[in-house]
């Protein structure tokens, strides 16, 4: 939680070249990388280019899919180990995604021209390309407290 909460402040852009930093690496550098953190950045980031119009290619989206609903399954596999019952924590990431979508819904298309938004695209195009949908892919198959691990 302390991820959503870190990129909500005018930080975003570090957490984003962090996170790039971390694509560019082997794979094993995601397995320091906190679940609810790639799972927080990929919904951001989608909801920032959603906004402002900008899409993903089709198989860009299906990568973002698949990404998303990994993430959440791991995260609701491995609730125990975060206090949480399963339904508790499905019902958390329910209102995280709403949230992520209402965030953006609301800002000024300005917002589209700055570069925290171009910084968020990039990082959402680098998470969901063919280079960089593998690794992260791999660092959400592994059983781990969704909780821990860097936020990038």
């Amino acid at each position: 939680m302390i991820c959503v909460q870190y990129l909500r402040t005018a930080r975003f852009a570090f957490a984003i070249s962090a996170l790039l930093l971390c694509t560019l690496r082997a794979p094993p550098a995601f397995a320091d990388a906190s679940t609810w953190c790639i799972y927080d950045i990929l919904l951001e980031a989608h909801a920032m280019a959603s906004r402002c119009g900008e899409t993903l290619d089709a198989a860009g989206e299906q990568r973002f899919n698949a990404l998303v609903a990994a993430a959440r399954r791991s995260m609701v596999e491995n609730s125990a180990r975060t206090g949480k019952s399963p339904a508790e924590l499905g019902a958390l990431l329910d209102k995280m995604e709403v949230q992520e979508k209402a965030h953006y819904d609301d800002r000024d298309l300005a917002f589209c021209k700055t570069s925290e938004y171009r910084d968020g695209v990039f990082m959402l195009k680098s998470l969901t390309s063919e280079k960089g949908y593998p690794g992260i892919m791999k660092s959400l198959q592994t059983r781990r407290n969704p909780e821990e691990g860097d936020c990038l």
